[in-house]
């Protein structure tokens, strides 16, 4: 080693020792009786508008106790934390007027998390919303991360009269949002997405916005709509009946025209028109490991909507995704710009699990080779999009598919593990360049098995296929 970089490694050790030793600890606490000065439990600030922000500093951590807070709204900090504290027993809770917020925020953390349970709870306005609105907003922000917040307005949002975002990523000026991680997060209960990614950073990699462990049900319009570059994993999306109030199409993600580096892995999407809806990409889309489960009787509800441009370049991976119930429609939309617009050494298409699906794949069947398995159950009812009862179309657009029974542990419970002996099983192929775990986080073996999940040996055979809407998975 040179001495300019031993010299370097030294000094920044130094420096990291100087910053942690000057790092500061604030305290909010709502039932705190002592002189609301934030520097000890004894003296915490009540309420979040008798914080003084100019006293933190880079490194600093505000500690917040559970109780009942004005807006969450930081302005023009550098590294800092805001964190549940370890004691709290019972959720902080913000509600204004006007929307909590990070406005000029980088290299800082918002930590809810306390024992697996999102322990910060935004319900955004007291009062009825009578213009579009969103309940925690960022602007011109890098290098952050959301943990551990409930976002939600289950009082109130049936008589919002205008859309309300949960989580809004948006900025009318540069700089962009750019590098943030929303993890561990629960939204629901809104009458527009769930999170609204409507900023894009550089399209320079799949790290520019990550979505992860999130649950969001119970939301008027997207799951989450991404603007950019994204990857979202280990989330469950469940549209939960809703019907759109204000207009639109619900999806449980979409992405924007144009967009590039986009990759969702290990999800669960169930009850939107389009659970996935990869819109003209441009280029490097990687989808695999998801479970899309439908539940309309109408409509043309489909699994995933897919499309890309004529200038797309990098790879297209749709492979060991779970498709269950798509009764009225297509599993996958599109597939012909796939077929047209990608080379066939650039696209990645296989080992998925099609199970009681009316169609595949609508355009270009010839994508589905043999690593793919379809199967109807016995009492499978189709139908057309208006709702009229039919039979198994002759066509189903399967392409090369294999048509068997997977052997699947619980229809019921929509568990698709697969029982020992499924022809599943060893059937796929190999995709270990992009990744090498199941969704249940195991190492896939060779050889490869085909759909969404590995092997299960602890469980009983499959049981009868029950109504969707009744059951959802945990």
């Amino acid at each position: 080693m040179n001495k300019g970089k031993r010299i370097g490694i030294i000094l920044g050790a130094i420096l990291g020792l100087i910053m942690h030793a000057g790092a500061a600890e604030y305290f909010l606490d709502a039932s705190a009786a002592g002189a609301n000065n934030g520097t000890s439990w004894e003296n915490a600030w009540k309420d979040t508008t008798d914080i003084n922000w100019s006293a933190i500093g880079s490194g600093d951590r505000l500690w917040i106790r559970g109780g009942n807070y004005s807006q969450l709204k930081i302005v023009s900090k550098r590294g800092v934390t805001v964190q549940i504290s370890p004691d709290a027993v019972q959720q902080a809770v913000f509600s204004s007027t006007v929307a909590s917020e990070l406005y000029d925020v980088d290299d800082a953390l918002i930590d809810g998390l306390l024992n697996g349970q999102p322990m910060f709870r935004l319900t955004g306005s007291p009062d009825i919303y009578t213009a579009a609105g969103t309940v925690f907003r960022l602007r011109h922000c890098q290098n952050t991360t959301l943990r551990g917040i409930e976002v939600e307005r289950s009082a109130l949002y049936q008589l919002d009269e205008a859309p309300v975002h949960g989580i809004a990523l948006n900025n009318s000026s540069a700089p962009a949002n750019d590098f943030i991680i929303i993890e561990h997060c629960y939204l629901h209960h809104l009458t527009a997405d769930g999170i609204n990614i409507n900023t894009a950073g550089a399209a320079t990699g799949y790290d520019h916005f990550i979505v992860r462990h999130c649950r969001i049900h119970n939301v008027m319009d997207d799951g989450v709509q991404a603007s950019g570059s994204f990857t979202m994993h280990d989330c469950h999306v469940d549209r939960g009946g809703e019907v759109p109030k204000f207009g639109g199409h619900a999806d449980g993600v979409q992405t924007a025209i144009g967009a590039r580096y986009l990759r969702a892995f290990n999800n669960f999407f169930t009850d939107f028109g389009q659970n996935m809806f990869i819109e003209y990409a441009s280029g490097y889309v990687q989808l695999f490991n998801n479970v899309m489960v439908g539940v309309q009787t109408s409509s043309s509800e489909r699994g995933m909507n897919v499309s890309v441009q004529t200038n797309f370049v990098g790879e297209y991976v749709l492979a060991n995704n779970t498709f269950y119930h798509f009764l009225t429609y297509n599993a996958i939309h599109g597939g012909g710009t796939l077929e047209r617009m990608i080379p066939p050494e650039n696209r990645y298409i296989g080992n998925n699990l099609f199970i009681n699906c009316k169609y595949l794949i609508m355009s270009a069947p010839e994508l589905l080779d043999s690593s793919n398995i379809y199967w109807d159950t016995a009492d499978v009812q189709y139908y057309t999009t208006a709702g009229a009862t039919c039979s198994v179309p002759s066509e189903r657009k399967p392409g090369a598919s294999v048509y068997a029974d997977p052997l699947v542990a619980d229809l019921e419970r929509l568990d698709f593990r697969l029982l020992p002996g499924s022809p599943a099983l060893g059937a796929g192929r190999t995709f270990s360049q992009f990744f090498s775990t199941d969704k249940d986080g195991n190492l896939r073996v060779l050889p490869w098995s085909i759909g969404a999940h590995g092997e299960s040996r602890d469980v009983s055979p499959p049981a009868r296929v029950m109504n969707v809407r009744a059951r959802r998975a945990p």
